[in-house]
């Protein structure tokens, strides 16, 4: 599993992390000794006329190499999960009209590339553990194991020990894949390869827009950013450039104001001061009466607005007519309640 905040260009992810590779059911000769340098891994059969393609990240790794099979768990529901990776057989749930052969089987002899293994469900771990340990697959409402011989090339931007620690991953999954670490640093640690990144972008979006850039001025290839987004913001960068300008040179004026003025500031992003949040004032502070005079206050002020009606004051003040009498004879005292 290639980790980190260059495994998949997602922005705001720092640091480096662990990463894993794998096979289920062992691994091979060629496979247990060190590749030399210069030195690629061996052809694999080919099977289901799929061929490995092009293409940024882990799967730049293997293309060319093997049959290849990408799953992005990140955006397959979690109820289809399982079908997806493994299979499932006619009318082992509602809408499986026909038997069809999973990810792991359709790449049978070459590789899986699980992306974001980190959003696997718990429950779907122990699945895939079995599988790695087995090298056999069961389809979803199937009855019998079948074998596949699968190279297991796994990416996640977490840190997969912390989602162990935090109990969102399985620490004897996590130790049965971790066989070849490869740590993918952010594209801000990549020096001038940023430049030879970029470059190439540029080729490929003047060709698709049909522009004649070529190159990039001196001002804006030394522009100092830390490119928070990693390889997909420098990507959209160079294609907003190429498409809403015209030339052979890209210039620094060319390039999206924020860059600008990051680079003015030595590299670092520029922060947006927030405005002051507003605090709602406080309602000036209440006298405080007695409970007995602010009734008295509100009985008096019912019997003045009704002209001494007491049955319609007690009536807006829902209380008792007895009430106010009670509480009129106790005001005048015992002296004018004799009179």
């Amino acid at each position: 599993m290639a980790s980190g905040p260059g495994a998949d260009g997602e922005a705001g992810l720092h640091g480096l992390h662990r990463g894993l590779a794998g096979d289920a059911g062992g691994l091979s000769h060629h496979r247990k000794r060190r590749l030399q340098p210069g030195e690629h891994l061996p052809h694999r059969r080919e099977r289901h006329g799929q061929e490995a393609g092009g293409g940024g990240g882990a799967q730049g790794l293997v293309s060319g190499c093997t049959t290849f099979r990408r799953a992005e768990l990140r955006r397959i529901p979690r109820d289809l999960l399982e079908s997806e990776i493994f299979g499932h057989v006619k009318g082992a749930f509602t809408g499986a009209t026909e038997n069809r052969a999973g990810a792991a089987m359709q790449v049978d002899g070459g590789t899986l590339f699980l992306d974001e293994i980190g959003e696997m469900p718990i429950d779907m771990q122990a699945t895939l553990l079995r599988f790695v340990q087995t090298g056999s697959i069961q389809p979803v409402g199937g009855s019998r194991q079948e074998r596949v011989d699968v190279r297991f090339v796994c990416a996640t931007n977490r840190d997969p020990l912390a989602e162990v620690e935090a109990g969102r991953f399985r620490e004897d999954l996590y130790y049965r894949l971790y066989v070849v670490p490869i740590e993918l640093p952010p594209l801000r640690h990549h020096g001038k390869d940023v430049q030879l990144v970029a470059r190439a972008f540029l080729a490929q979006f003047s060709r698709e827009e049909r522009k004649r850039f070529r190159r990039f001025s001196p001002e804006a290839a030394t522009l100092g950013y830390p490119w928070p987004g990693n390889v997909r913001q420098l990507q959209n960068v160079v294609r907003n450039v190429v498409v809403l300008h015209e030339g052979q040179q890209v210039e620094a004026a060319m390039l999206p104001a924020p860059l600008l003025r990051a680079g003015s500031h030595g590299g670092q992003a520029v922060s947006v001061p927030m405005a002051e949040p507003v605090v709602p004032l406080s309602p000036p502070a209440m006298e405080i009466t007695p409970l007995a005079e602010m009734e008295r206050q509100l009985i008096l002020a019912a019997l003045e607005q009704t002209g001494q009606d007491v049955p319609r004051a007690a009536s807006l003040l829902e209380i008792n007519a007895s009430t106010i009498y009670r509480k009129l004879q106790a005001w005048r005292g015992p002296k004018r309640a004799a009179d």
